[in-house]
């Protein structure tokens, strides 16, 4: 559906590799279609695997952070609060350590995308 055009968290939180996660997102990135991508990362599921399984958080920040290294597309990601705030502001910091952009929201993540969209029409001469 439009309001969930990918749901890959059973494929990248029960045992998915990085490889996986990457052939996905060079897909999305092939796609002349997609002009940006969000991901919500801390699912109650997600965050109790991290829980269990700190490595598995490092893995998927570290393809985030190649995916976003060769892709021209904005990327950002969504760390809702949810029932795991600890889980979470630990996930965050982590992130942004490594240079990705966080939100604590959807809304949040679109409004930022959306200001970099209208950034880059105007740099460009386009508004």
């Amino acid at each position: 559906s439009y309001q969930n055009p990918l749901d890959m968290g059973g494929t990248i939180g029960f045992g998915g590799s990085r490889e996986t996660l990457s052939r996905l997102f060079d897909i999305l990135d092939a796609d002349p279609n997609i002009d940006a991508m969000a991901m919500e990362m801390a699912s109650g599921f997600l965050a109790r695997i991290w829980k269990a399984n700190p490595e598995s958080l490092d893995q998927l920040l570290d393809a985030l952070v190649a995916h976003k290294e060769r892709s021209s597309k904005p990327f950002v990601g969504i760390l809702q609060p949810q029932h795991v705030e600890d889980l979470v502001t630990m996930a965050r910091k982590r992130a942004q350590e490594r240079g990705l952009p966080v939100f604590a929201s959807f809304e949040r993540a679109a409004r930022a995308l959306k200001r970099a969209g209208d950034y880059h029409r105007f740099r460009a001469g386009l508004d």
